[in-house]
């Protein structure tokens, strides 16, 4: 799990990445369709604000077959704005703070990444 920088401003869009390798010995197929998704927390993990699926759950099915050893690489952003799931409520702007992202596929979670939003 990573992100492209540690602080971005109020209206930025900050930016995600995290990759995904086959750690085992032989090659595996997983639909990566629905997922993965990227989820924002605050700092303290205590309340989601966003996530990537929120309003996009109906992803159609992506099967893909990783060798052993091989990755995948995904990328997004967050118009920092709150959401919850199925769209649902009013998306409302995130003030400056402190928060964490991470990255989850199916029931496997990142570790948290930390960053910041300036005003």
């Amino acid at each position: 799990m990573s992100v492209a920088q540690p602080t971005y401003r109020v209206g930025d869009q900050p930016q995600f990445g995290t990759v995904i390798t086959n750690t085992s010995g032989t090659a595996c197929s997983r639909d990566f369709g629905a997922g993965p998704q990227f989820l924002v927390y605050t700092l303290d993990g205590q309340k989601r604000l966003w996530a990537s699926n929120d309003c996009n759950p109906d992803n159609p099915p992506e099967t893909k077959t990783l060798k052993a050893g091989e990755q995948l690489s995904y990328k997004g952003a967050w118009f920092g704005t709150t959401s919850q799931p199925n769209c649902v409520g009013e998306r409302a702007p995130v003030p400056a703070g402190a928060y964490m992202v991470v990255a989850q596929l199916g029931p496997i979670r990142s570790a948290a990444e930390p960053f910041n939003l300036a005003a």
